[in-house]
């Protein structure tokens, strides 16, 4: 929340000053302090809007200090401690504000919902969470406590207790959470694999072999996540990967192709797992290759086609490509495939055909490949949870022509 969003948020304050400071004591005297303290609130709602924090924050002090039964203002004024940074300030004042005996049952719980958000800045997420349990205890302020418990069980990798959070939220407030469930039973899925220790090496690569009991969670995650978002790229990418190490050549095709019905940008992510199969020399790996080619809007799955054809086949493929589509990549690649001769070079070596091959990699190969939907970060490799403003699945491969 930013300062502008905060002054609005107290304007009912102030207009309510009047009001419930004009009871408490003579007309004459009571509609002067009214005067002063709406004149004292309107001044720290203008440092507000100029970005003024220190004389804004001074302000709202002495109002407080004059008015120790005004919530709102004190509320406020711990908003302020937070955002400033001021982390020991503002759970101090929130800590004394919760436990006041004239407070209402709902008044109590909104300190303790600012006093939990104060203990996540300051990193102290056992604390809150314990906090937020309370409030979901006592049926308090529980959409705003379900959302803070989603962000720290993701801090702690807790992504079981993260996904039940979410659904829990989703039966509350209705809104939307399959995509971010699915995600965090994936990522529960992957922390069984990581929990579990080598027991066989297959190649170079190390291939880890899960035990039965191991197997039995993982499938039984992913299947989680697929029922959370039945259109899931990850899920079924996941699901192809599987059905490789389980030898179940249709289940991979049908996972690949869902990743391709489901968005065809994705389709460099099969490429990877079509050469699994391409490696197991399964023949329908080689007829996907060539679907994935001809719908893709880049050339990844053009020149993986490429490389599985005998040079002269594929210097025919990607020439028909250039014919229709210019494309540096795609240029590289069949120049590679053409003979090199000497005589065409000149005194600078410009007219090499070697040259020129090295020169287009480069060029096409110097560029983000990977980007967030969500805040335009850029990187080289598929992400599922951006690393810069923490979205998950906003992350897609980039056209790359």
């Amino acid at each position: 929340m930013n300062w502008p969003e905060i002054a609005i948020l107290l304007l009912p304050v102030a207009s309510l000053s009047g009001y419930l400071l004009g009871r408490r004591g003579g007309e004459k005297s009571s509609g002067q302090r009214v005067d002063l303290l709406s004149k004292q609130y309107f001044q720290g709602l203008n440092h507000l809007l100029n970005e003024e924090q220190d004389q804004a924050i001074a302000l709202f002090e002495r109002i407080a200090d004059d008015d120790t039964d005004r919530f709102e203002t004190q509320l406020a004024l711990g908003s302020l401690f937070r955002r400033r940074g001021e982390l020991e300030r503002a759970i101090r004042l929130h800590q004394d504000l919760s436990v006041r005996a004239m407070l209402t049952t709902e008044q109590r719980s909104i300190a303790l919902l600012e006093l939990g958000d104060d203990f996540v800045r300051a990193g102290l997420l056992d604390r809150a969470e314990a906090l937020f349990d309370e409030l979901l205890a006592i049926d308090a302020q529980s959409a705003p406590a379900l959302k803070q418990l989603i962000g720290i069980y993701e801090q702690e990798r807790e992504w079981r207790k993260a996904a039940g959070a979410a659904s829990e939220y989703e039966r509350l407030t209705f809104e939307p959470m399959g995509k971010l469930i699915s995600h965090f039973h994936c990522e529960a899925a992957l922390s069984v694999v990581s929990a579990t220790p080598a027991t066989q090496t297959v190649n170079a690569d190390v291939t880890v072999e899960l035990s039965a009991e191991s197997n039995s969670a993982f499938d039984a995650a992913l299947a989680l996540a697929k029922l959370a978002d039945p259109n899931s790229v990850r899920v079924s990418l996941m699901q192809a990967e599987r059905a490789i190490e389980l030898n179940d050549v249709q289940q991979a095709h049908a996972a690949l192709r869902h990743v391709v019905e489901s968005d065809v940008f994705f389709i460099p992510e099969t490429l990877p797992i079509l050469a699994k199969l391409r490696a197991l020399s399964i023949p329908a790996a080689a007829a996907l290759l060539e679907q994935f080619s001809l719908i893709e809007r880049g050339s990844d799955a053009l020149l993986a086609r490429a490389d599985t054809l005998p040079e002269l086949d594929a210097a025919k493929l990607l020439q028909e490509r250039l014919k229709l589509k210019p494309s540096a990549r795609v240029l590289a690649h069949w120049l590679k495939l053409r003979p090199c001769t000497s005589d065409q070079s000149g005194a600078d070596g410009i007219g090499d055909l070697s040259f020129m091959f090295d020169s287009l990699t480069q060029a096409a190969g110097s560029r983000l490949s990977h980007r967030c939907s969500q805040c335009g970060f850029g990187m080289v490799q598929q992400h599922w949870q951006c690393p810069s403003c923490r979205g998950w699945g906003t992350i897609k491969p980039l056209v790359a022509i």
